[in-house]
């Protein structure tokens, strides 16, 4: 693609595609976009076209801040990444913040379907929990006849009784990030000064557990992120086995291995890991098969298998109902 830069090699101008981006994505852009993987119309961003993309607006989620009490390993805002911003300092204020819900308020308020879902993210947001409650107690005033829902995803590791029951109150729906045992979880999930995570967790998940176990079952989830370097089988059995977190839901996120050197880092062996999830998948499978329950975290590694095979089954009827009309020969 032809393109010529400008402003000191700081954004480049895209010719056949009329397109100007950022020096951060250029290389990205040219390799989307060289493999169709990039769709694009060419419309005016003008005021109605912004207020009829809020109107539809489901969930409005506030970075409360860049800043972290964790270095982990695999961080993708820890340097290690292409064309990702890096951790800093910088945390929202609540200025902004009901700046924000003002405008969205003044435009979703006379929808029919009156329900939305304020979520917190990071950096770790708990850092700037002051600005979290006061913009929880605005937007409940804002949007006084509406169902709200609040969500937050955390380490974990600045859950203090008043946050809790902060929490508690405000029915947040509220994901951990733990990526196993200690040892697993430790490995990556780390302190600045190098300390593990995992035990702090572990003392803070049973706060929450002593102050509204209901609370913890129905609203607390796990969120894990998996190194390829480390024993996935030990992350399954710690899930599948701990009783502190084997009937809380379970979200698995990989360590994404384009755009960063991580795994120049902790090399891995791919064999292995095909070995060790092949057996797991199996063994998830057997149980399906044979009507035994799952655990929470057998549902979300077999939920991605179901999904293929029902997107396959479809395709194929698709097929053959063309083929029987006549549009395949």
């Amino acid at each position: 693609m032809e393109y010529f830069n400008f402003k000191n090699d700081k954004y480049f101008y895209f010719i056949d595609s009329n397109r100007i981006v950022n020096d951060g994505v250029k290389d990205l852009f040219l390799e989307y976009a060289s493999n169709k993987k990039i769709e694009w119309e060419d419309m005016p961003i003008n005021a109605d076209v912004i207020e009829s993309r809020v109107r539809q607006l489901k969930q409005l989620i506030f970075e409360s801040t860049q800043d972290c009490t964790l270095r982990c390993r695999y961080c993708t805002y820890g340097g290690s990444y292409l064309h990702q911003r890096k951790n800093t300092a910088k945390y929202l204020s609540f200025d902004t913040a009901r700046k924000t819900i003002d405008y969205i308020g003044g435009i979703i308020s006379k929808r029919s379907k009156k329900e939305l879902i304020i979520g917190f993210y990071g950096g770790e947001p708990l850092l700037n929990f002051d600005t979290i409650e006061r913009i929880v107690d605005y937007s409940k005033q804002v949007f006084s006849n509406w169902k709200l829902r609040f969500t937050v995803t955390t380490n974990g590791t600045l859950l203090e009784d008043r946050i809790i029951r902060f929490l508690v109150q405000n029915h947040f729906s509220l994901m951990v990030s733990l990526d196993g045992s200690g040892k697993n979880h430790d490995a990556k999930r780390i302190f600045p000064d190098g300390r593990g995570s995992f035990d702090l967790i572990m003392e803070n998940m049973k706060k929450i557990k002593d102050i509204d176990n209901d609370y913890y079952q129905d609203q607390v989830s796990y969120f894990v992120t998996y190194s390829k370097d480390l024993p996935v089988a030990d992350v399954y059995r710690f899930f599948l086995t701990d009783e502190r977190v084997n009937k809380n839901t379970v979200n698995f996120n990989f360590v994404n291995h384009l755009y960063t050197d991580y795994y120049n880092r902790y090399p891995y062996d791919a064999a292995l890991v095909s070995t060790q999830m092949g057996e797991i998948l199996r063994t998830i499978s057997e149980k399906k098969i044979q009507g035994h329950p799952l655990a929470p975290v057998e549902e979300e590694l077999l939920n991605p298998i179901i999904d293929l095979y029902k997107r396959t089954i479809e395709k194929l009827e698709k097929m053959i109902e063309l083929k029987e009309s006549g549009v395949l020969s």
